[in-house]
């Protein structure tokens, strides 16, 4: 449903481009794509369809605010400087509630607790390092997916021991650090990437005929990598 409603957007979008070009061949009126700012297009629409698609996470949630702040400045509304004092409270205060309303969801599992080296078997586990570095390790024999979220730090989550019970997905975001994800080893990986000045990549091969991992990376000044 998510895919379809994000691709509907966006074909009006581009049938409005389409119009608006076609106005200026009869004189209609004078439309022009290239406004001052239109490059912050580049991180607001993505992230928008991102939300669309696979709901608000703290990596979509961040990268629209940020390109929203670069639009308004670019148009004049925000002073020079003023996004650069505004930045990091205002990720702290995005962070601090994404934790917050994320701890209510229905859908969501208890956090990753297993001890020091040992194996986690939450079904739907959710990993978080904020100014650290973990290093989990998965071996649930139902996984159902789950999440890994880094704010600088450092995330390496190990899921090659996991067995999926279906074709399911994995939440993974980066801001202003790094996520990297060992893939399950029979099954298939596809990655949605949403790269907000930042870098996501998928080495993983197809495998067989086996559950899909739906790996869904947001990078906002950091990087996901699916090993």
């Amino acid at each position: 449903m998510g895919k379809r409603i994000s691709r509907t957007v966006l074909g009006l979008c581009i049938a409005a481009v389409g119009i608006g070009y076609l106005g200026n061949q009869f004189s209609w009126w004078h439309f022009d794509l290239f406004f001052e700012g239109w490059w912050t297009l580049f991180i607001i629409v993505p992230c928008l369809v991102a939300i669309i698609e696979s709901g608000p996470h703290l990596g979509n949630l961040l990268g629209l605010a940020f390109g929203i702040c670069l639009l308004l400045h670019q148009q004049g509304v925000l002073r020079h400087g003023f996004i650069r004092r505004i930045a990091l409270p205002a990720a702290l205060v995005i962070l601090g509630l994404y934790l917050v309303f994320s701890s209510f969801s229905r859908h969501r599992s208890v956090q990753y607790k297993a001890g020091p080296g040992g194996a986690d078997f939450t079904q739907h586990p959710e990993y978080l390092a904020i100014f650290s570095s973990d290093y989990p390790k998965n071996a649930a024999k139902q996984f159902a997916g789950g999440s890994a979220t880094a704010v600088f730090g450092n995330l390496e989550v190990d899921l090659r021991e996991c067995a999926l019970i279906g074709d399911c997905k994995f939440e993974a975001t980066s801001v202003f650090g790094r996520v990297r994800i060992f893939a399950p080893v029979d099954c298939q990986v596809q990655m949605h990437s949403v790269p907000i000045l930042g870098s996501n990549r998928c080495s993983v091969i197809a495998q067989g005929q086996g559950p899909v991992l739906h790996i869904e990376a947001t990078s906002v000044f950091g990087q996901v990598e699916v090993l």
